[in-house]
């Protein structure tokens, strides 16, 4: 599968944490390398990214190594990473069981 990182530039992250703990909660997952073809860093950071070649304008998560997040190229990923939604009101808010509290998000 073919991906391209999304030009996003965000501090917000969901009651996970941070990204990549977002994708890991979700996906029920874990991995110890970079989900691109090839690539051996294990140093991993959630990242956004979009199909590559697709009208769709759904924005993902999946784990990359720095390098790869801040690529402008087309990267090859494992065809059995699973793709895991940015939209935390589809995602862990769709799945939390816990109330916010005023000002929270």
């Amino acid at each position: 599968m073919k991906v391209i990182n999304c030009d996003i530039k965000t501090t917000k992250v969901c009651q996970c944490g941070n990204w990549l703990s977002h994708w890991e909660n979700i996906s029920k997952n874990k991995v110890r390398l970079c989900v691109v073809k090839e690539c051996c860093e294990h140093e991993l950071v959630g990242s956004h990214v979009k199909k590559a070649g697709s009208d769709e304008k759904e924005i993902y998560i999946i784990p990359l190594c720095k390098e790869h997040s801040e690529s402008e190229e087309e990267m090859d990923i494992y065809n059995d990473v699973p793709l895991v939604s940015a939209n935390v009101k589809k995602t862990c808010r769709a799945n939390s069981s816990t109330t916010l509290k005023d000002g929270e998000r």
